[in-house]
């Protein structure tokens, strides 16, 4: 069964730009994100996900900090609303 590139991109949660990087530095040379990975590729690019590749490490780190920032400013944001109720 073939996967889009987006769709594995969704699946793995990263951005299929990361992923079609990916595909050339493994010799995978696709068009866009609509191309068709045949069973073999689709593999190649679960298992260089799942080791992880640079370029993947790399995007779930940007991800890991972006996540963390949301975290502290949600939390910034309930202490000033928790400091309102007191006053």
């Amino acid at each position: 069964m073939s996967i889009r590139i987006y769709e594995l991109a969704k699946e793995l949660n990263i951005d299929s730009k990361i992923l079609m990087a990916l595909c050339h530095e493994l010799d995978i040379y696709l068009k866009t994100h609509m191309t068709q990975l045949d069973d073999e590729c689709e593999e190649l690019l679960r298992a260089a996900y799942r080791k992880p590749h640079p370029l993947v490490a790399a995007h779930l780190e940007k991800l890991k900090t972006v996540e963390d920032k949301k975290q502290q400013l949600e939390t910034v944001k309930l202490e000033r609303e928790k400091k309102k109720q007191e006053a």
